[in-house]
């Protein structure tokens, strides 16, 4: 499989070449590293808390088990959780779909979540060696939908990475931070940067954001607001407007909604126009 990390600074850099294979492979070790950590946990690290607003390490486990089992074709328990127990969830339909296979695990053993999860991740691989290469293809997504199989595969694997984190956050056991999810990952947190800096934070006409990571995966990139309004990947101008700098992990985390700058603000470096940054900052979460 190929992974690569173009370094044009006059285009979007990329990290991986997008083809189905590719992110079926990048699923497969992913979904196996975290099979393999569940499998070593003890008790006191199956509860403890992740990253991940309001679940556990155990939490995410049932959580992969219930997205792939529905995936993978099976009819899920009908189940009603308790929402007024769980204020971690957001008012939005797919929040709350997300939040009801992870409930209606509570309270199971971690030997049933481990075992679940290995039942569920050759019946998945055998699907998916054989689900085609064209990423326009319609398949079955969460809650029913019809997503195109490059989208849906991309989910998957930032959603598992992302995970996968979570979990090695939670049990201070850190790795897996270059395997072929995090390129995923990369290629999905970068190319939401022109969004971010022209819709979320409003950047105007003329005003550039410089990103400098560092790291496992290390990149730069610049983003700018074009006459036209809309924003686009440019070459890196000598003077950007703002420039945000920090480690990959530390992007990751700010990318995925695991932490605010306040509480990483040692491991950023601003230059240039601050309150821009900082908007940017407060808006880079991107996940759901």
């Amino acid at each position: 499989m190929t992974y690569i990390q173009r370094m044009n600074s006059s285009a979007q850099p990329h990290f991986f070449d997008g083809q189905i294979a590719t992110l079926v492979e990048a699923w497969s070790t992913t979904i196996n590293d975290i099979s393999s950590l569940a499998k070593a946990l003890d008790d006191d690290q199956w509860a403890a808390q992740s990253p991940c607003p309001g679940w556990t390490v155990g939490d995410i486990v049932a959580h992969v088990v219930a997205v792939e089992r529905q995936l993978a074709g099976d009819t899920l328990a009908v189940h009603e959780p308790d929402w007024s127990a769980l204020p971690h969830v957001r008012e939005d339909e797919f929040s709350r779909f997300m939040e009801v296979g992870v409930d209606a695990r509570r309270g199971s053993s971690r030997a049933d979540g481990i075992a679940e999860l290995a039942e569920v991740i050759p019946r998945r691989t055998d699907q998916l060696q054989g689900i085609g290469a064209d990423p326009d293809a319609l398949v079955a997504g969460p809650a029913g939908s019809q997503v195109p199989l490059g989208r849906i595969m991309r989910m998957r694997v930032f959603d598992l990475w992302i995970h996968d984190q979570d979990i090695r956050d939670a049990i201070n056991h850190p790795g897996h931070d270059a395997a072929s999810g995090a390129h995923v990952s990369a290629e999905i947190l970068v190319s939401t940067l022109p969004m971010l800096w022209g819709k979320k934070v409003g950047a105007q006409p003329g005003q550039s954001l410089n990103l400098h990571i560092t790291g496992a995966i290390s990149f730069e990139c610049t983003v700018a607001i074009g006459d036209d309004g809309r924003a686009n990947f440019v070459d890196a101008g000598a003077d950007p407007t703002t420039t945000i700098s920090t480690d990959w992990l530390t992007y990751v985390a700010l990318g995925a909604g695991r932490v605010t700058y306040d509480e990483v603000q040692e491991r950023v470096t601003i230059s240039g126009d601050r309150g821009l940054a900082l908007r940017t900052l407060e808006l880079a979460n991107i996940a759901p």
